[in-house]
């Protein structure tokens, strides 16, 4: 196959948006998008070769994971050596701990069942997990196990091109028609399984296949297919943004944007363009580049507070690039070239690595991230979730329904804890809380989920979900209790942890209100305080004991940030690092607090619990308490800060439970 620079080209504009975008470049939002582009460009390439040596007849499948190993491995190892000694001297066990079950599953090309096990793609967290971008390549690998396969098989049977082509089209209309159904399942799954992405590497296999029918029309049409191309997929980079389902019916925009450049673009303007110098040198350095990119920003992010500056977001992308520069020529192109290293060390060299780099992965993880690198004074594994969190925590439209919902620990629960993430280790520490009284507890909580009962949001599932778990509660007859527990400062505040009640009227990130356009903040929050009011009123009304979770104080960053040293050759921070000021505290959420003291003082049956008072004075706020973080992040409480709030309220909890005074059973101040 002769070598086309115009690809190298299209591969700089595949991977510059992905770094611009990670670097939090605004004018970029489809970004992401680059990676499609990557999968199309594989398809075509590597099948295009397959197909040269089949009718050469000297495919080999072992010489083409040779090749295989001597492309991806090298840079890919150096990257993660980097990455695991960064990882040992920087991060927090529990982070350090996630790193090595990350670097096992790369290291067998499968991070992106990790990580869609573990981590959404484009929530926050994301951002700080140094081998993410990984996932990609495990694609591409479980990919390149059975697609190479199959063309051997069918060229050995001898069937005809033209069946060829109608097999692999239908596969790829197949893969293309699940990721759309996917997409409103599952998100997690939809983004990283191969299930969902191998059309679009099957596109590039299909041009690959088809690819001297192309190559012979006409100039004209060339000219224009190449240019149409390429301000589709510029356009794709400029008003895509990850609130479109993806991969799904959009991704056809970018997939075939890339198609046609790939089909069209040899000796035209369109490929010239592309092939300038600087372009492909961006295109020859890629690979590093993508891999680079993600660990450099993630342990910057890690390690600050703060939103990239332009000024840092410049100076890594530029230390991206010379890192990158440096590992194809010290790395990516000796191992490339045989008569630097035979068949046999690479293979020897690839399954050395394997288990080098298995047995550090297994050692982070039962190690728990090595602990000992760290003195005792801050416990660490206080930074806990519910062991339940998984199983019993729900969101999207594929949701838990409440027959399905978890029972806190016995088969007939009598209190139910109602709302979003902030229920979840409340849950668990009032089910063990509740053994004392013979009582249990049922968990319904759903993340990103708003009291939507007057309105419409665009959380997906969420209404359906509250609508059906209100109907659950009403109708159970064990049932008397009703905890209310909403993160009301995000969609009342805004997500933004420094916006206060005047700046923003959110619904969470992803969560607004539907048809609210035109309508003033105020008007907002009014249409939000009233449909909460009315879930309170609907349980009441069914003779429903209702408790109200005050807002939980916030961190101003993630708890992980905050206790853990700078590095291994640093002392813990100060206890005054640990505190928040009340002042923060109070413009977040002090006039919610107001509001919902107002309402519970004013229906009877219902409890409010003031979540400042276990953790804040009169000064200041606490997020590690004897030793014990309070928080697994920046606003979610542990078990252990779960613990600590229950205690607290025992009194209450205790005439509550105890079926004494129902009535308004907390003096509100």
């Amino acid at each position: 196959m002769k070598y086309r620079s115009e690809i190298d080209g299209l591969r700089a504009l595949a991977v510059l948006p992905v770094v611009l975008y990670h670097a939090g470049a605004k004018f970029i939002s489809g970004g992401f998008l680059g990676v499609d582009v990557f999968f199309v460009i594989s398809g075509y390439l590597i099948t295009s070769i397959i197909v040269h040596d089949l009718n050469k007849q000297r495919f080999s499948i072992a010489i083409f994971y040779e090749r295989r190993a001597r492309r991806i491995l090298p840079a890919l190892l150096v990257m993660m050596v980097a990455v695991i000694v960064s990882g040992f001297v920087l991060l927090s066990p529990t982070d350090l701990k996630d790193l090595s079950q990350s670097v096992f599953a790369t290291i067998f090309f499968a991070s992106n069942i990790y990580f869609y096990m573990t981590s959404g793609y484009f929530s926050p967290a994301a951002d700080e997990l140094p081998l993410l971008h990984t996932w990609s390549l495990a694609v591409e690998e479980q990919y390149y196990i059975i697609f190479p396969l199959l063309l051997m098989f069918f060229w050995k049977k001898g069937v005809s091109i033209r069946v060829i082509i109608y097999t692999v089209s239908a596969i790829a209309i197949t893969s293309f028609v699940a990721s759309y159904f996917i997409a409103a399942l599952d998100t997690s799954a939809n983004f990283y399984l191969l299930t969902s992405r191998a059309w679009e590497l099957l596109a590039g296999a299909l041009l690959a296949l088809n690819y001297k029918y192309f190559d012979k029309s006409g100039q004209k049409v060339k000219e224009v297919m190449a240019a149409i191309g390429l301000i589709l997929l510029l356009l794709c980079y400029a008003l895509f943004s990850n609130k479109l389902p993806h991969p799904s019916w959009p991704t056809l925009f970018p997939v075939l944007a890339t198609f046609c450049i790939l089909a069209y673009s040899r000796n035209t303007l369109v490929g010239k363009l592309l092939s300038t110098n600087i372009l492909v040198y961006f295109g020859a350095i890629s690979y590093s580049l993508y891999l680079w990119h993600q660990p450099i920003f993630a342990f910057v992010r890690i390690k600050d507070t703060e939103e990239f500056s332009l000024l840092l977001a410049t100076s890594l992308v530029f230390l991206t690039i010379i890192l990158s520069h440096l590992t194809l020529k010290y790395v990516e192109t000796p191992f490339r070239n045989r008569q630097f290293l035979d068949s046999r060390s690479i293979y020897k060299l690839s399954i050395s690595c394997i288990v080098i780099f298995s047995l550090l992965g297994l050692g982070g993880h039962f190690t728990e991230g090595v602990k000992a690198r760290f003195d005792d004074s801050i416990d660490f594994d206080s930074i806990s979730i519910s062991p339940k969190r998984y199983q019993c925590h729900t969101s999207g439209i594929n949701y838990l329904h409440p027959d399905q919902a978890c029972n806190l620990f016995d088969e007939k629960p009598s209190v139910a804890v109602l709302g979003d993430s902030h229920g979840v280790e409340l849950s668990y520490m009032f089910g063990h809380y509740l053994k004392k009284y013979e009582r249990s507890l049922l968990q319904l909580t759903f993340s990103g989920c708003p009291p939507a009962i007057d309105f419409d949001t665009t959380t997906s599932g969420c209404k359906q979900w509250l609508r059906e778990s209100i109907i659950y509660i009403i109708e159970s007859d064990e049932i008397d209790t009703v905890i209310l527990t909403f993160r009301h400062t995000a969609y009342l505040s805004g997500d933004n942890i420094e916006a206060s009640n005047q700046q923003a009227f959110d619904v969470g990130p992803s969560h607004h209100i539907e048809n609210s356009e035109g309508l003033s903040v105020k008007e907002l929050k009014n249409i939000y305080y009233s449909s909460f009011e009315a879930l309170v009123n609907e349980l009441i009304s069914n003779q429903k004991k209702v408790v109200i979770i005050g807002p939980i104080p916030e961190l101003k960053s993630n708890i992980k940030k905050i206790i853990t040293p700078f590095s291994i050759f640093n002392n813990p921070v100060s206890g005054v690092f640990f505190e928040t000021d009340w002042v923060f505290q109070n413009n977040r959420s002090g006039y919610i607090n107001k509001w919902l003291i107002t309402l519970s003082s004013s229906i009877p049956m219902v409890t409010y619990l003031n979540s400042n008072e276990p953790f804040c004075d009169d000064r200041h706020c606490l997020s590690v308490i004897d030793g014990k973080s309070m928080y697994f992040d920046d606003d979610h409480l542990s078990l252990d800060g779960s613990k600590r709030y229950i205690s607290f309220f025992d009194g209450q909890f205790n005439k509550l439970f105890s079926n004494m005074a129902p009535d308004n059973l907390m003096e509100n101040e």
